[in-house]
């Protein structure tokens, strides 16, 4: 996977990631274009671009478009309803340098092989969201990003009960757009990245302590399930097992810290504080080419200057909705019970596990198995917040962020 910037203004970044997928000895092509509003703090897919009462003919002009050059006409209109590529087969959309949109759908979509659709700029002009409009103007006029926001808008307030999918914001208007349609058909897609955990069930596996020897069948059971989950890894484990992280970030899982080597942060001086937090992240940004994001405290304990540390080092906090108690159970079948009963109680729950024990990594294919039956879907920490505002450097979160904080370490506030 490739990528690169495609447009910019104070308050918005367009992004454009290009995949190559190889299967059967044939590779193929998909690209993904993500949007960044500062003034809402938020990311959204390609389908924001166009408002909800100019999907409807956009869908068309789409169609008739695509049908014109060959391609199949119910193929893309039924794509057209998709989530963008990889999670579905809906199309990137930008803009090339006339305004012109680029309707990019991925191989398989329409045709064996990626094909482009273009909608020319003065068609496309009064269908565009105030974002879309943003971002033509970011695309043909880019000036330098800053992320510092001109105004702030209010993207999604949260919740203190459990939301039902029609709460999602991603289903919605963006803020100040009217809601009404045309002619009522196609609606508008998500705006949502990847999976919406307001509109699905989902659940973020997390695992402490590691890298350890059995942490390899973890991460291959959840590969073989196309699963996925979050490790929070000790330095000095990352140290002795440099493989097994690497072979983590490598297979798309989310890795962050646990610390240098687990001692309760609370206890620590100043320069003891800031070495455990920053060795580990050091190490672990060393293995897997990327920054490290996310911090696990040891033993879920911070306080005040834990929390400004980690906001100097641009580390958000992740602690628990609920504790596995595989360290007491040390059976594959009651980790299962346990983790797939607060899996189903709580909303947008992470649970915590550790991929330090034999019997942890044998229950991973049976829980994977358990929770799909329950109808949840398995995201990493990242993804479950991503479409309700992302998580913040020096606060600390134990569920997704589309409601009130509650749990180990958390207030509700």
């Amino acid at each position: 996977m490739t990528g690169h910037f495609t447009s910019s203004t104070t308050d918005l970044l367009g992004v454009e990631l290009h995949a190559d997928i190889t299967k059967d000895k044939t590779t193929s092509q998909a690209t993904t274009t993500l949007w960044y509003d500062a003034t809402m703090k938020q990311t959204l897919s390609a389908s924001a671009l166009i408002s909800w009462p100019g999907w409807p003919k956009f869908s068309q002009q789409v169609v008739k478009v695509a049908t014109t050059d060959g391609l199949d006409a119910k193929k893309a209109a039924a794509a057209l309803q998709q989530p963008q590529a990889p999670y579905g087969t809906g199309p990137a959309l930008s803009f090339d340098s006339k305004g012109d949109m680029l309707v990019r759908f991925p191989a398989g979509a329409v045709d064996k092989v990626q094909r482009t659709v273009v909608i020319d700029s003065k068609t496309v002009a009064p269908m565009l969201s105030e974002l879309g409009q943003k971002a033509l103007g970011a695309s043909l006029h880019p000036t330098p990003f800053t992320g510092t926001p001109s105004a702030n808008v209010a993207w999604f307030t949260k919740l203190k009960t459990s939301p039902k999918p029609a709460d999602s914001p991603n289903t919605k208007p963006l803020p100040g757009e009217s809601g009404a349609t045309s002619t009522g058909k196609p609606s508008h897609p998500s705006t949502a990245v990847g999976v919406d955990c307001i509109v699905n069930e989902c659940v973020a596996l997390t695992y402490d302590d590691g890298p350890a020897d059995t942490t390899a069948k973890i991460a291959k059971s959840l590969s073989s399930a196309k699963a996925t989950a979050t490790f929070f890894q000790l330095g000095t484990n990352v140290d002795a097992h440099p493989d097994t992280t690497k072979l983590l970030a490598g297979s798309g899982f989310e890795v962050g810290s646990h610390s240098m080597s687990n001692q309760t942060l609370t206890e620590l001086g100043p320069k003891g504080r800031t070495s455990e937090i920053t060795d580990a992240a050091t190490a672990l940004s060393k293995l897997t080419g990327r920054p490290t994001m996310l911090f696990r405290p040891p033993y879920g304990t911070h306080n005040e200057r834990v929390d400004d540390t980690m906001a100097q080092h641009g580390l958000a906090m992740v602690n628990w909705t609920a504790d596995s108690n595989d360290w007491r159970d040390h059976d594959a079948a009651t980790i299962t019970k346990t983790v797939t009963q607060y899996a189903t109680t709580y909303t947008q729950p992470i649970i915590v596990l550790r991929d330090t024990y034999a019997s942890t990594a044998d229950a991973t294919s049976g829980l994977i198995e358990a929770l799909r039956k329950e109808g949840m879907t398995l995201v990493t920490v990242s993804e479950l917040t991503v479409n309700t505002g992302g998580l913040d450097a020096g606060k600390v979160y134990c569920r997704g962020t589309a409601v009130n904080q509650s749990g180990s370490g958390c207030a509700t506030s």
